[in-house]
């Protein structure tokens, strides 16, 4: 698997500081995926793409990240006022869509909740094989916590790693 930000990055290559295998001066602790996103994100103004580049797999880039909230209204003052968000766009009382950046923050509530904790959500093109990308999760270790279900403007669903952190895998409908 890449993880790209300005280039190609072997993700089991590189260690904590950056630095490639094989050069002086890295530590000898292999990055981890946290790392890998805040400074792929970092450094290359929000732009993250996960993909595997072998003929026929399907890419996913990390498009938001999902906060479940009780009550929309409630929540917005700390994101707002607290953190200084700007809201991006807002769907009643079930989203509203934070910029933070090169990230996304969706407030969720009511139906919309499909989580009970803040998950990373990762986009497939509608033109791939949502499916195909799911397998390829599972089969590198998550499971499947809630299967394919159609959401107001897309397909999704919620898988989780071996360490409890959710993802939510998401591909638009066809229009």
């Amino acid at each position: 698997m890449e993880v790209s930000a300005c280039g190609p990055v072997q993700a089991s290559s590189v260690w904590s500081n950056g630095v490639q295998a094989g050069t002086e001066g890295f530590h000898r602790r292999p990055i981890g995926l946290r790392d890998t996103v805040h400074g792929a994100l970092a450094s290359n103004g929000g732009a993250l793409r996960v993909a595997h580049h072998d003929k026929g797999e399907t890419e996913m880039k990390v498009s938001m990240l999902l906060y479940p909230v009780d009550d929309i209204d409630t929540a917005l003052p700390l994101f707002v006022d607290g953190l200084g968000l700007g809201v991006k766009f807002r769907d009643g009382d079930r989203y509203c869509a934070l910029d933070a950046g090169p990230l996304t923050i969706a407030l969720v509530a009511g139906d919309e909740q499909i989580v009970e904790r803040a998950a990373l959500t990762l986009r497939v093109d509608e033109d791939d094989d949502l499916y195909a990308a799911m397998a390829r999760v599972v089969k590198a270790g998550a499971s499947v916590r809630v299967p394919v279900q159609a959401g107001p403007h897309e397909y999704r669903a919620v898988l989780e790693d071996r360490n409890g952190a959710l993802l939510v895998i998401s591909q638009k409908r066809a229009a």
